[in-house]
């Protein structure tokens, strides 16, 4: 199921790479190493390639955070990927993650009993969004979570939907996630909830980066962060996303 998410980005990159000679460098940025079970087994350490400015910027188009279409924008699938920071894929802050996610519908009007159940979960529990409606929901007061209507944005993520959207980028599911306990999850529905009403998503844009062996590590000094990919057969996967030592968060 995992798709090559970088293959019409960086494939040009890839191409280059597979037939370039090694390049001298001086050390790269110490690099955060994905969990041993997020790695293919060890082999013998490979002489780092360096990227060249056209394969930076060919990656950099891969890790736009902001997509257009129909006179929209919209957050892209890959920018959930850059809202924490985690050292194992399966650590990401899921609550960020999805804050933006662009995998959701809105639970509108018209599918009153699911809304009526989501708001009722939103006053046994704190959940970001919320802030400000608490005489709406009813928190302290006599009010019927009912009389909400649709006043408070209700957004819907499909468990499966946000799977596959894990599947494709890190090759992992939702149930392999260490920590999904900070999002609203309603079993009736299969599906995580949310109340996010601005516009926010994660950034990433590298200045420099290397390929060692099957892993890309992607550097930015003005985010203070590194990305770690691992080439897995034809695929490209998400393993880390890390602050690097003096960079700017």
């Amino acid at each position: 199921m995992g798709k090559k998410f970088l293959s019409l980005c960086l494939c040009a990159c890839l191409l280059v790479l597979g037939g370039c000679t090694k390049t001298e460098l001086s050390a790269p940025p110490p690099s955060s190493a994905p969990a041993s079970s997020q790695v293919s087994e060890a082999a013998p350490e490979e002489e780092a390639v360096t990227l060249t400015p056209e394969e930076i910027e060919k990656a950099n188009e891969a890790f736009a955070s902001v997509r257009y279409g129909d006179n929209t924008r919209y957050a892209s699938e890959i920018s959930c990927f850059f809202t924490s920071e985690y050292t194992d894929v399966r650590d990401l802050d899921f609550e960020e993650f999805l804050r933006y996610c662009p995998a959701q519908t809105a639970v509108g009007c018209i599918e009153v009993e699911e809304y009526d159940d989501v708001m009722a979960a939103a006053k046994e529990g704190e959940y970001p969004g919320l802030e400000g409606y608490e005489d709406i929901l009813g928190m302290g007061t006599e009010s019927s979570p009912a009389a909400a209507d649709t006043i408070i944005p209700v957004h819907r993520f499909k468990k499966e939907d946000i799977s596959a959207l894990l599947k494709k980028y890190a090759d992992i599911t939702v149930d392999d996630l260490k920590d999904t306990s900070q999002v609203m999850y309603l079993e009736k529905y299969d599906s995580f909830y949310n109340f996010t009403s601005d516009f926010a998503p994660g950034t990433f844009q590298c200045e420099k980066g290397w390929k060692e062996g099957d892993m890309y590590r992607f550097v930015s000094e003005e985010y203070g962060k590194e990305l770690v990919i691992e080439k897995a057969g034809e695929d490209y996967f998400i393993r880390s996303f890390t602050a690097i030592e003096g960079g700017e968060s």
